[in-house]
């Protein structure tokens, strides 16, 4: 009766991974089954094309729009589409794709800021899943980061109970887990 409403106390949570290491120790702390399945993308073929276009944005945002349309969520495209824009005139936003045979099966956009990145959208096709092309993808765009100098990358957000698979996957890495508050 006094307009007083509950808020949820659950707060953003997210893994920082310092890229500062070397290459060789930062792969030596990845979890073992991630590291695994990371060596099997390696032998599968895959490669990587790097770009920062709105075309390939575009493309990456409709396949990522469908896949969580289909898990009954919604993608704030046009927010991202904005946001891509707005990034056009100083660090741009960089999607990475896994290509196979020639074609795409999985890619990632990274947006950077200051001297750290973050994780942003990402997608994988059915073929991508099953070469591992994720573990693929989200390996190198750590060593591309670092190499472009980046000490921090963001992996974009987890929560274990309305996406488990993708906080295993993310969790795998094992970078530094950190939650912001919530609303009180």
């Amino acid at each position: 009766k006094l307009g007083f409403r509950q808020f949820t106390s659950d707060g953003w949570e997210s893994i920082w991974f310092d890229l500062s290491e070397d290459q060789e120790v930062l792969r030596k702390k990845l979890d073992g089954k991630w590291r695994n399945m990371l060596s099997n993308a390696e032998q599968n073929g895959i490669s990587t094309e790097l770009s920062s276009d709105l075309q390939n944005f575009e493309w990456l945002a409709n396949r990522c729009g469908q896949m969580l349309k289909e898990r009954g969520v919604s993608l704030p495209v046009k927010l991202y589409r904005q946001l891509h824009l707005e990034m056009e005139s100083g660090q741009k936003m960089q999607i990475l794709k896994a290509i196979f045979n020639e074609d795409p099966i999985a890619g990632i956009c990274m947006v950077s800021h200051g001297n750290s990145a973050t994780y942003l959208l990402g997608w994988s096709g059915e073929q991508g899943r099953r070469l591992k092309a994720n573990h693929f993808l989200l390996w190198n765009a750590m060593m591309l980061l670092k190499k472009q100098g980046f000490r921090w990358f963001d992996l974009g957000g987890i929560d274990e109970d309305s996406t488990p698979g993708i906080s295993d996957f993310k969790l795998g890495v094992n970078g530094e887990r950190y939650s912001l508050i919530g609303e009180i």
